[in-house]
């Protein structure tokens, strides 16, 4: 095995941190992205939850208006 210069070995191991920090700096972007995605999937569904009760509710009280009626017009 041939033995490495200092110089050559530094050079390599700069090569490779740059590599690392490539990988990390993408990462760090992918993270960002899944916040970001979460976060509006939190909200998409929160607001999901919040009309689905409103139509429930409007639902519950249309049915209630209907059986009243029913039984005031009995």
């Amino acid at each position: 095995m041939a033995d490495l210069s200092r110089e050559e070995f530094v050079t390599h191991i700069e090569l490779l941190h740059t590599g690392i920090k490539g990988v990390h700096d993408r990462l760090d972007k992918l993270n960002d992205r899944t916040r970001t995605t979460e976060t509006q999937i939190a909200v998409l569904r929160s607001s999901a939850k919040r009309e689905a009760a409103k139509w429930g509710g409007g639902i519950a009280g249309l049915a209630t208006i209907a059986e009243l009626m029913h039984r005031w017009l009995k």
